[in-house]
């Protein structure tokens, strides 16, 4: 009587788990693939599972996934610019495994998302959202005197100086 129920805290489980069940064992579209349907670039940056669980339909190309395992043998594949990036600040290949109290791993997150993945999404948003602001003002009847910088620069102005455009 009664079945067992399989941890999901492993991205090797939820992967088997996609595989059971025709690619999306949620069988429901998270919020992170339908903003990535939209053409937003999405990150997960947590606890091994939870993070899959975020997006877990979702493959390297399309977003990135920092969690405990990533670098070690059945973590999750990162993304070109993240391995690019890891390289560039110095900081391990790989997330320290998890300890108490858990520090190393804390600042090697901390590291990462604020050495690569923040200056790589300030780089993007800065491309794309002059595009988007003039996008947005020609679907509208009425238009601006001057040409639309106020999205852009409210944007950038919060992001800081761009790094390199």
């Amino acid at each position: 009587m009664g079945s067992t129920v399989s941890f999901l805290g492993r991205d090797t489980v939820l992967a088997e788990m996609n595989q059971k069940f025709a690619g999306n064992y949620l069988g429901e579209t998270s919020l992170m693939a339908a903003a990535r349907a939209q053409g937003w670039q999405t990150a997960a940056i947590g606890v091994e599972g939870p993070t899959r669980i975020q997006d877990p339909t979702a493959n390297p190309d399309d977003v990135l996934m920092l969690d405990n395992s990533t670098g070690h043998k059945g973590g999750l594949s990162l993304p070109d610019w993240f391995t690019a990036g890891v390289k560039q600040a110095l900081i391990e290949d790989a997330a320290p495994k998890p300890t108490v109290p858990d520090t190393e791993q804390e600042v090697w997150m901390t590291d990462a998302v604020t050495q690569i993945v923040l200056p790589h999404t300030k780089l993007t948003i800065a491309r794309i959202v002059p595009a988007l602001a003039a996008k947005l003002h020609g679907q509208t009847k009425r238009r601006p005197k001057a040409p639309c910088r106020c999205l852009s620069q409210s944007v950038l102005r919060a992001l800081g100086p761009a790094t390199a455009l």
